[in-house]
């Protein structure tokens, strides 16, 4: 237990165990001999620069689209020139047939109308339903 001093928790602040860091960094020494930390030489990758020219890209077709779409709306709507055409005469005077309705349908007319005036709307012979409130339970 001894030789592994990081296998207990600490119980104070005083016994918390003390550990080296390394770098984050490798350590470059300069021309004069003193050390330096070396700056960061990674370029963005290039999925990185397609993914913001494909993004642009995409950008710029809507903006587009956009445009385009508020130009045709924004014209103004043609009038529509309507040409007079010709029509026929009117007839002096409507004639009546002197046929009139065929019986069947006179027929059916009759008892419709029938229906109609038998038809009770304020439903006058509907009542309470009759409820026997006597519930013996056994």
């Amino acid at each position: 237990m001894e030789d592994n001093e990081y296998s207990l928790p600490p119980m104070g602040g005083e016994n918390v165990p003390f550990k080296e860091l390394k770098p984050e960094r490798p350590v470059v020494s300069s021309a004069q001999g003193e050390p330096s930390q070396a700056p960061p030489t990674k370029k963005p990758g290039p999925g990185k620069e397609k993914i913001l020219i494909i993004g642009l890209a995409i950008a710029l077709i809507l903006v587009v689209v956009v445009l385009i779409a508020f130009v045709i709306s924004s014209r103004s709507p043609k009038a529509e020139v309507i040409l007079p055409s010709p029509s026929p005469s009117p007839s002096p005077m409507a004639v009546a047939t002197s046929s009139g309705l065929p019986a069947n349908i006179r027929e059916r007319r009759d008892t419709l109308e029938k229906q109609i005036n038998d038809l009770d709307l304020q439903e006058t012979d509907l009542a309470f339903p009759a409820v026997d409130f006597k519930i013996v339970f056994k």
